[in-house]
């Protein structure tokens, strides 16, 4: 007589449903990918046959095998991945074919063998029941599955997103985010009379609070201001009389298009100036345009230098802001100078008001556009590993970034004068490069003949056995240095342009980091209801991008 079996078990990828009722040796069993078959428990017991042998099992097996090698997957299709590159550990980047089109990282292994299908769209059927419908600024125009909806804003920039359903349906996202503000501020307005939480124990008049959400109300203040003053008034003068932060007054201002009737910011051409007199002074002879058109057919380079294929834009925190520009304005007007050899330096009205930024601004100029200056030669010089105080000082003095923290420095010594610093560390964005190139400067007023490849080939024979990366910030360099020592563009070679929050009256900076929602939320600077935008804003500041950094690699061996 059998043995009776518990019903329920599991024996491989089997699992018994039911004793067979012709033959009681035998059992009806369910495998794992849905298959139903009689089978002896005997032969499972020993062993054989633990799963049906269908495609799926087949597949998996193949995974195990071909995940476990060195096996190039890159351009192949699995299921709904699609295997974009191959990052190493193994694990691939790979990008689902749903409309969203999902991209990720997976194991290998998983992808091949088919325990990883799609992004999670293949486990959820698309609905298509919310098409056309309208829920708040959200107009749903696909199926993204997973329960997800391809959504189009109604705003002027027809922002593309992927939303919940559960979050349409419930009113918990409402736009692309270009409705926060104005859903902020009734919510301030209704729960607390006041449009600014930091002024909930002093808040604005009434008549302050309509004025400023009233166009043509607001408008005509700003001409009885004119009549009276026999001028344009300042942003300074609209915010001490409303009482509001000079960033939302400016926001407000620009909004409502009324830049010709009031004056913004003191005068760029006031900072162009400066900087037009800093490089007559380095090189009198040089020919300066002024406000030139010509080379990028159409668009306005404050400041060109034919001779040097050098051009210096001052960016006006107000009028680059992006109340003003889009996220990549500088990195694509940069790109345009590149395909034109032009070198194009972004200086930024924050840096320029710092006075030790500033500096180290014109003895960038300096060193780029003066041809005077001391030369020496690597092969006179000696390389040093240098201390980390060492290394620091010398950064701050003479690299526009300053200070980065390393695990290796170098230092070119002439007669033992430092006269060249290059650093490397662990990388901090990308760790499937062994180093990253963290900094290289040199001494003002110095030419060095071979000196970063010296400095390189050092690092390279003690230390370097795969590849280093390195970042060049566009806003300021070329990066033709870093070409120079063999780094190469590979896939995503620009990054996305990074920003600052400026605050304008009084040039306080905060960094992307230091502004995230997380950090501002524990300070009590604003609400889990409230994004980093919003709150950045009501504090008064405005958000600057800048051009973004080259992305580039050295491999040792990679050869044209």
């Amino acid at each position: 007589m059998a043995i009776p079996q518990p019903i329920g078990e599991k024996i491989g990828e089997w699992t018994i449903l039911r004793r067979c009722d012709d033959n009681p040796q035998k059992y009806v069993l369910q495998c794992s990918c849905g298959t139903i078959a009689e089978k002896y428990l005997s032969n499972l017991r020993r062993g054989y046959s633990l799963d049906c042998g269908g495609p799926a099992h087949k597949q998996r097996k193949a995974g195990r095998k071909l995940g476990s090698v060195e096996y190039d997957t890159t351009g192949m299709k699995f299921n709904h991945w699609t295997v974009l590159e191959e990052v190493g550990g193994g694990k691939i980047k790979v990008q689902c074919d749903c409309p969203n089109k999902t991209t990720g990282i997976r194991y290998k292994k998983a992808i091949i063998s088919g325990e990883s299908k799609s992004c999670g769209c293949a486990s959820v059927p698309y609905k298509t029941d919310l098409i056309g419908k309208r829920f708040g600024n959200w107009v749903v125009i696909g199926s993204a599955g997973n329960g997800m909806c391809l959504c189009q804003c109604n705003c002027a920039n027809h922002t593309l997103g992927v939303v919940s359903r559960a979050n349409l349906i419930n009113g918990k996202s409402q736009s692309c985010g270009c409705l926060q503000g104005k859903l902020m501020h009734n919510t301030m307005m209704e729960r607390y009379g006041e449009i600014a939480s930091r002024r909930l124990d002093n808040p604005c008049e009434q008549w302050q609070i309509d004025m400023i959400h009233n166009s043509n109300q607001f408008k005509q203040f700003i001409i009885d201001l004119t009549t009276a003053y026999g001028r344009k008034p300042t942003i300074n003068d609209l915010c001490n009389l409303l009482d509001i932060q000079s960033a939302t007054m400016l926001v407000r201002v620009h909004e409502y298009g009324f830049d010709d009737i009031v004056d913004i910011l003191p005068m760029q051409s006031h900072y162009e100036d400066e900087i037009v007199g800093i490089i007559k002074s380095i090189d009198s002879n040089l020919v300066i345009i002024r406000n030139d058109r010509k080379v990028l057919q159409g668009m306005e380079l404050d400041i060109y230098l034919p001779d040097k294929r050098i051009a210096i834009e001052f960016n006006g925190t107000y009028w680059h802001s992006t109340v003003n520009k889009d996220i990549k304005y500088h990195q694509n007007k940069t790109l345009l100078c590149f395909k034109s050899n032009i070198h194009l330096i972004h200086i930024f009205e924050y840096e320029w008001n710092d006075a030790s930024k500033k500096q180290l601004i014109i003895n960038y100029l300096q060193d780029i556009i003066s041809s005077k200056k001391k030369v020496y030669h690597a092969r006179n010089c000696e390389v040093k590993e240098i201390y980390r105080d060492i290394e620091a000082s010398f950064e701050n003095t003479y690299h526009l970034q300053g200070y980065a923290q390393s695990s290796v420095a170098l230092g070119l010594y002439y007669n033992n004068e430092l006269i060249s610093v290059m650093s490397f560390g662990r990388p901090r964005f990308d760790d499937k490069y062994e180093y990253e190139l963290i900094r290289y400067c040199v001494k003002s007023g110095c030419a060095i003949s071979g000196g970063k490849e010296k400095l390189f080939k050092h690092f390279v024979d003690r230390y370097l056995n795969s590849s280093i990366i390195t970042y060049c910030n566009i806003s300021k360099f070329t990066g033709m240095s870093y070409f120079d020592l063999g780094f190469k563009r590979y896939d995503n070679w620009i990054t996305v342009p990074g920003y600052v929050w400026v605050k304008p009256d009084i040039n306080s900076i905060v960094s992307r980091y230091q502004a995230q929602k997380k950090n501002l939320v524990q300070k009590g600077l604003g609400t889990d209801d409230e994004t980093e935008d919003i709150i950045m804003t009501r504090l008064g500041y405005l958000k600057v991008y800048d051009a973004g950094n080259l992305k580039l690699v050295y491999k040792p061996g990679d050869k044209e």
